[in-house]
């Protein structure tokens, strides 16, 4: 629904969809594959794309 309602509306960027799509599937491949655990390098790089993200999901709440 994000994808449709905010990143083909243009509220989010096409690279915001991509995030929101690898972290679901990181987070579901954690969730539910038996033989793999996610590292700290796997991870690490996409916690300043969140951070940034979460900065622009905010501003289009309080906009």
């Amino acid at each position: 629904m994000i994808g449709q309602n905010y990143v083909r509306t243009g509220i989010l960027s096409n690279e915001d969809g991509i995030l929101l799509a690898r972290l679901q599937n990181m987070r579901h491949t954690g969730d539910y594959d038996d033989f793999l655990d996610w590292t700290k390098e796997d991870v690490e790089p996409y916690i300043p794309k969140v951070e940034s993200f979460i900065e622009r999901v905010k501003s289009v709440i309080y906009a």
